[in-house]
């Protein structure tokens, strides 16, 4: 199954070697999780993204299990994906919970409320 087959849109588009994954559509069910990284981590792993921004919308549950999972994938995939800056945005707090639970080697997370700063901050220097 591929991105464009999940009951849900989600994009990951590539501007200026930062990976942008627009999940705003996302519940954050982790039944569909596999699908999303599998190709999030196929654009992190090229030599030229050395950002990646994730866009959560209000629909997102951060119950127990959707965190439990982000803190054991995305950071050590961002780590081996070679990612400098990751960056989480959302309205209000659901960023800040994702990315307090988010433990790294040597990529910086920040959280945003703002889409294009973050997009701005995870450029490559």
């Amino acid at each position: 199954m591929s991105l464009d087959e999940l009951p849900f849109e989600i994009t990951h588009e590539i501007e200026d070697g930062v990976l942008i994954a627009d999940d705003t559509e996302w519940d954050g069910d982790t039944e569909y999780a596999d699908i999303m990284e599998e190709d999030w981590t196929k654009k992190a792993d090229r030599p030229d993204i050395k950002g990646a921004v994730t866009i959560f919308g209000d629909e997102i549950d951060l119950g127990r299990e959707t965190q439990n999972h982000f803190a054991e994938y995305w950071g050590p995939k961002a780590d081996q994906s070679g990612i400098d800056r990751l960056a989480f945005v959302s309205d209000g707090i659901k960023a800040r919970a994702v990315g307090a639970n988010i433990d790294t080697a040597s990529t910086t997370v920040e959280i945003f409320n703002d889409v294009d700063e973050a997009i701005e901050w995870s450029r490559p220097e």
